[in-house]
């Protein structure tokens, strides 16, 4: 009985921290699955974004600066993750405990980088682009269809310097 108390003062301090080594080290696969349920979650939030800018960017508009920091942010924990994942294929017995804790710590980063896009919501992706500094050339009055067409074609056609040709208000 004399043995007892001194080694309930050793283990005292340390039984959580063995009781959770063992929970990591028990659970490993339930925390891989979280950790994969929520990859994959995050991975179609930036897969919807992407596809979003994609449709709005049309027309010289550019991408806001706060997506695409956001986008960087969450790709990289991406790429944590799989590292996760490799090491997972490769773990060994001993090491189960530290790759279910890594896990579950990746699991919190992932839902908290998903519920951060959920918070900000990305109204608008994209912003106007800044002006690229054309000007536009007037050109002389055109009276006529069938001055104007052949204007244009001798244009097209023999003039070298003429790139593009931008016709407006011919409207009936």
């Amino acid at each position: 009985m004399d043995l007892i108390g001194p080694i309930v003062d050793i283990i005292g301090p340390i039984g959580p921290s063995i009781c959770n080594c063992l929970k990591y080290h028990i659970k490993l696969n339930e925390y891989l699955e979280n950790l994969k349920r929520s990859q994959a979650e995050l991975q179609s939030r930036i897969d919807d974004i992407e596809l979003r800018i994609g449709n709005e960017s049309r027309y010289g508009k550019t991408t806001k600066n706060e997506v695409e920091n956001w986008l960087k942010t969450a790709k990289d924990i991406i790429a944590e993750v799989k590292h996760v994942e490799d090491k997972a294929r490769m773990v060994k017995w001993i090491s189960r405990s530290c790759l279910g804790k890594l896990a579950d710590k990746k699991t919190q980063e992932v839902k908290e980088e998903y519920e951060k896009s959920m918070r900000s919501n990305f109204e608008s992706l994209v912003v106007d682009a800044p002006s690229s500094g054309r000007e536009e050339l007037r050109a002389p009055k055109l009276v006529g269809e069938r001055d104007v067409k052949q204007r244009i074609w001798k244009c097209l056609m023999e003039d070298d310097e003429v790139g593009k040709i931008g016709v407006c208000g011919m409207g009936a």
